[in-house]
């Protein structure tokens, strides 16, 4: 997915960490992605492509149990997958909307796939400068943040305050805490060894046509010029369903090939 010259700070995580709350203060100061995540940005699988030389994201990170606990407790669990499993979908079929937390923590499979997206971000696909924070210290890491986004300092009194966490493990039940623990343990002992913040450099930048070229960016393209060809047939363009058809075509045979 490429973005607009006009946005200069993503805002993006595997979700259940905070993001919203982070980006309807930022979008004050900076132009961001859209908190409702009407771009699609806030929690891409990848990060995302731009010509904006100067664009800088920041990735918020957290317990995955408790990050889990807070999708289900709002209701965000079935369209929260269906967006992180958009490179995953034909391998992972997404929570269904009747599914409730014990049953997937009982079932043991990833759904989310929030380590994959994490590390996405963090390794295999960082494509821009990045400040990694962890939510549960990002209180104790505004002066690093506002010298990294170039915000002046005496902006953090205004920063909201903390907030007591409404999701919680205690909440559940032993079984399905310690299933829970079972799925994700390995994942959040990963990220307990990092530092609370991290600010990493794409060691070298490759152009957005050559990076559209790579089978997560690839797949990402295909999905949104399938979500936009069925907007063309809402409108009666001549010739969507010829063009609709391709892309599918060309979406069967990429699957049929992994």
């Amino acid at each position: 997915m490429t973005i607009s010259k006009d946005i200069e700070v993503i805002v993006s995580s595997y979700g259940g960490v905070g993001t919203t709350f982070l980006i309807n203060w930022l979008k004050k100061y900076r132009n961001t992605n859209h908190p409702d995540d009407d771009d699609g940005l806030k929690h891409l699988p990848v990060p995302p492509l731009s010509t904006n030389k100067e664009l800088k994201c920041v990735y918020i990170y957290g317990n995955p149990e408790l990050a889990t606990v807070s999708l289900f407790r709002r209701d965000f669990h079935h369209m929260h997958s269906v967006k992180l499993l958009k490179l995953e979908k034909w391998r992972t079929n997404p929570i269904s909307l009747e599914m409730k937390l014990s049953d997937y923590a009982a079932e043991g499979v990833d759904r989310f796939k929030f380590e994959k997206h994490f590390f996405n971000w963090y390794e295999d696909y960082l494509n821009c400068p990045t400040f990694f924070v962890k939510y549960d210290k990002i209180f104790d890491s505004l002066e690093p943040l506002f010298d990294f986004l170039e915000i002046p300092k005496k902006r953090i009194s205004d920063f909201p305050k903390p907030i007591k966490r409404t999701s919680s493990l205690n909440e559940l039940s032993e079984e399905t805490q310690e299933n829970l623990h079972q799925l994700y343990g390995d994942f959040n002992q990963k990220l307990a060894r990092l530092p609370d913040y991290e600010i990493r450099i794409p060691e070298k930048t490759q152009s957005v046509l050559l990076s559209n070229l790579k089978l997560p960016y690839l797949g990402v393209w295909l999905d949104d010029k399938y979500f936009n060809l069925k907007k063309l047939i809402r409108n009666e363009v001549p010739y969507s369903m010829t063009l609709i058809q391709k892309i599918r075509d060309i979406k069967n045979q990429r699957y049929q090939n992994t």
